[in-house]
């Protein structure tokens, strides 16, 4: 009888060991969960190269040293990018990473509010939000010189021009890009803007609007577009149309399919070119840091390059810079 007494009082010691080592492994794991850090990611649209790439670089560096990325898509609705950070700020995530589908959004702007004052950190990439509103960091690249550098070359080629512009009215990026060009054209009087164009900054819609343009009868010897997506379309129109290479297309990102109209075809003009890579590690060096509770700047711009076709030797045309 001793000895099944033993044996039992024995079991039981092992069974509160066992369960003992299974609550601390819980806590342990519990503990791991939380420390690694957690980033959410939306930007206006994942049917354009720069944000997969942008997002490409963020994982990369963020999975690297043990955090995860999660990331959604709007798909151009500014509805559906406030449900994204909702969802992000209930998921408890230590960093949103955020190019807003739309930069004076009212909703957009209270929810990045929202998760900032609930210890959120937000980061804005390739944009900003309008007025002030509070974010950890902005990084953007020199979109007013990107515009001044495309002017400047414009000028150095001809002394007069219509010119036709493809915006996107909603990205901040977009507009400062546009200033930059007219502010730089407004000095000579032999340019003139013939029409502004709402473009979304994408291929399939930048490419009817031009062809419209067309149609009207509104002339036009020189397209500049805030984006080689919308600069594309352009040139998708004036090929469908039939209208000779005399028109000036300019754009900007360095896109690898820009670029490679650049070295072998007198399609398009030229681009400045930006650095998602470059935006992108930032981004990731920055969501690192305020994770372990170190200062960050609140803005940081990344230098843009004039890419021509003099120029684009230089350049790897199958990725980005």
């Amino acid at each position: 009888m001793r000895s099944i007494g033993k044996i039992i009082g024995f079991l039981m010691a092992l069974m509160i060991m066992v369960l003992t080592l299974v609550v601390y492994i819980n806590q342990s794991i519990d503990k791991t969960v939380k420390d690694h850090l957690r980033v959410g990611t939306t930007y206006m649209t994942m049917n354009n190269p720069f944000y997969e790439v942008i997002n490409a670089e963020i994982e990369k560096e963020i999975t690297e040293q043990g955090g995860t990325v999660f990331t959604r898509d709007p798909a151009l609705s500014s509805e559906k990018q406030v449900e994204q950070i909702q969802y992000f700020i209930d998921q408890e995530m230590d960093v949103i990473i955020l190019n807003p589908v739309k930069s004076d959004d009212k909703a957009t702007k209270q929810m990045v509010q929202k998760a900032e004052k609930s210890g959120i950190k937000v980061i804005v990439v390739d944009s900003q939000l309008s007025d002030k509103v509070h974010v950890t960091s902005t990084i953007v690249s020199d979109n007013y010189q990107a515009g001044v550098l495309l002017a400047e070359d414009l000028k150095s080629r001809r002394d007069k021009g219509n010119i036709l512009i493809l915006e996107h009215r909603d990205a901040v990026s977009g507009n400062q890009r546009i200033k930059g060009f007219t502010d730089c054209i407004a000095r000579d009087k032999g340019f003139r803007i013939v029409a502004k164009k709402e473009s979304l900054g994408q291929t399939e819609v930048s490419m009817p609007v031009v062809e419209r343009v067309l149609k009207s009868g509104t002339g036009f010897d020189v397209v500049m577009a805030l984006n080689d997506l919308a600069a594309i379309g352009a040139v998708a129109a004036l090929d469908k149309n039939d209208i000779d290479n005399s028109i000036l297309i300019y754009g900007v990102d360095g896109a690898p399919d820009m670029k490679n109209l650049l070295a072998t075809t007198d399609d398009v003009t030229a681009t400045v070119a930006q650095s998602p890579l470059a935006m992108g590690h930032k981004a990731a060096q920055l969501a690192l840091n305020v994770s372990k509770g170190k200062s960050v700047p609140s803005r940081v711009v990344i230098p843009v390059t004039l890419m021509t076709k003099k120029s684009i030797g230089d350049y790897d045309l199958k990725g980005w810079q």
